[in-house]
C-alpha cells in the first residue's frame, strides 16, 4: 500500500488576501491532514526542503503484497489458485481470501464396485426321442462273428408304430443254401436325441441387475481470489496471490485442462482430476453349453407276423446310449414286424455361461493441477 503523511500546499496570495495568512508568513497557507497515526500535524515550513531541494521526504517504495508471493504460472497454465484435496464428503467452502470457486467439480480415485450381473444357471435339458433307424439280423449269436448281416430296418422317419418293412422270412439261410440261419441275433440301433438343449434359468426376475454407481475417493476444491494490489507487490519473479492459511489444507497450484506433464521446477507436484465418468458396463447374455447326461429310452417288440400280433420277443430295452444285441435261440425264426413303445427322455444338465461384466467405467474430462511442493 502507498504511504500517508504530511502534505504542505504553498500558495502565493495577492496582497488583498494576505491577511488570511496572518502570522504564518506572507506567502504560505497551512493545510492540516490526518497522518498514518490518526493525528493532525502542522507544517509551517516553506515549500521545498530546508536545503532548498525538491525532495520532501523518502521516495515511495511502491505497493507491497498483503498475501502470499509465489512463482508466476507457466505460460500454458492458468493463474495460481488455491486447491484443497481430500475425501469426498469433506470438501470445505472456499476461504475468505479466495471466495470464487472454480466452476465444475474435480474428482480422483474412481471406485468401481464389483458384481452387478445375474448369476446364470440353466434349466434341465429338453429333447425329443427318435426310434432306432437301424435293426440288423446276424447269421451268428451276439458273441460270435457273423458272416452275413441282413437288414430289418424300419421305414425312414419311423414313428415307432407297427412296421413290416424289410421282413425276413422263416428258415432264411445266409448265404442261401448254406444251412446257416440268417436270424440268430438282432441288433437294435441307438435312438436319437432330437433338439436336445438347455434354456437359461432367469427366474424369478429375468432383468439384468442394476450396477451399483461408482464413487470417488477424493475430490478437489479450487478457489480463486484477489489480492490488494492484484498480483503485484512481490518484486521480480513472483506474483501476489491469496494467502494459503496454515492448517486449511489449501495449496498453491496452477491448472490446465487435459492430462499434461508438470514443469520440472516450481509447480512440480502433479494431481490429475476428472470432471466425471462414463459407465459403459453391461452383462453378457446368459447361455447354456451342450447338454450332458440326457438319455432316451424305449422298449422294442419284434413279431413273427407282419401285423404285430405274434410276438417273437416283447419289450426289450433300447436307448440312445448304445445299440444292444439280443440272441434269438430258436433257429429259423422269421422277423415279420416291429414296434416301439414307452419312449422317454431323461433330462441332462448344462453348464451355464454368460452373466459376466462387459465394458468398463471410464473417467472423463481430465484436468491437470500442478502444485508447489508441500513443506515438510
Amino acid at each position: 500500500m502507498g504511504r500517508r503523511g504530511l502534505f504542505v500546499i504553498s500558495l502565493v496570495l495577492p496582497a488583498a488576501t494576505a491577511p488570511l495568512a496572518t502570522g504564518c508568513g506572507e506567502d504560505t497557507i497551512i493545510v492540516h491532514i490526518v497522518s498514518d497515526s490518526g493525528t493532525d500535524t502542522e507544517d509551517t515550513s516553506d515549500a521545498g526542503a530546508p536545503d532548498g531541494s525538491d525532495d520532501a521526504g523518502d521516495e515511495d517504495a511502491g505497493p507491497s503484497c498483503s498475501a502470499d508471493c509465489v512463482l508466476p504460472n507457466p505460460s500454458d497454465f492458468g493463474l495460481p489458485l488455491l486447491l484443497w484435496v481430500g475425501p469426498a464428503g469433506q470438501a470445505p467452502t472456499c476461504p475468505l481470501l479466495a471466495p470464487v470457486r472454480e466452476p465444475g467439480d474435480f474428482f480422483a480415485d474412481l471406485v468401481v464396485p464389483g458384481g452387478g450381473c445375474p448369476s446364470c444357471s440353466c434349466k434341465p435339458s429338453t429333447a425329443s426321442c427318435a426310434p432306432p433307424a437301424v435293426m440288423t439280423a446276424h447269421a451268428a449269436l451276439c458273441s460270435g462273428e457273423s458272416a452275413v448281416d441282413t437288414s430289418f430296418d424300419p421305414p425312414p422317419a419311423w414313428d415307432g408304430s407297427c412296421s413290416a418293412d424289410n421282413a425276413i422270412p422263416a428258415q432264411a439261410q445266409c448265404p442261401p443254401g448254406s444251412g446257416t440261419p440268417c436270424v440268430q441275433s438282432l441288433t437294435i440301433g441307438a435312438m436319437a436325441k432330437v433338439d436336445e438343449k438347455c434354456e437359461p434359468d432367469l427366474l424369478p426376475d429375468p432383468k439384468i441387475t442394476e450396477f451399483v454407481a461408482p464413487s470417488w475417493g477424493r475430490v478437489g476444491v479450487a478457489c480463486q481470489g484477489y489480492t490488494d494490489p492484484p498480483f503485484a507487490g512481490c518484486g521480480p519473479g513472483a506474483i501476489c496471490v491469496p494467502e494459503s492459511e496454515p492448517g486449511s489444507g489449501f495449496r498453491h497450484c496452477v491448472k490446465r485442462e487435459g492430462d499434461h506433464a508438470c514443469p520440472d521446477e516450481g509447480y512440480t507436484d502433479k494431481l490429475l482430476f476428472y470432471a466425471g465418468y462414463e459407465d459403459k458396463r453391461g452383462c453378457s447374455a446368459c447361455a447354456c453349453d451342450a447338454p450332458e447326461g440326457g438319455v432316451c429310452t424305449a422298449t422294442v417288440s419284434v413279431f413273427k407276423d407282419g401285423a404285430c400280433t405274434d410276438p417273437l420277443f416283447l419289450g426289450v430295452p433300447a436307448g440312445s446310449n448304445g445299440a444292444p444285441c439280443y440272441d434269438i435261440i430258436a433257429t429259423g425264426q422269421p422277423l415279420g414286424s416291429k414296434s416301439i413303445s414307452n419312449v422317454t427322455y431323461y433330462p441332462g444338465t448344462c453348464q451355464a455361461t454368460g452373466g459376466e461384466v462387459e465394458g468398463s467405467v471410464e473417467s472423463v474430462g481430465p484436468a491437470t493441477f500442478c502444485c508447489l511442493p508441500e513443506e515438510n
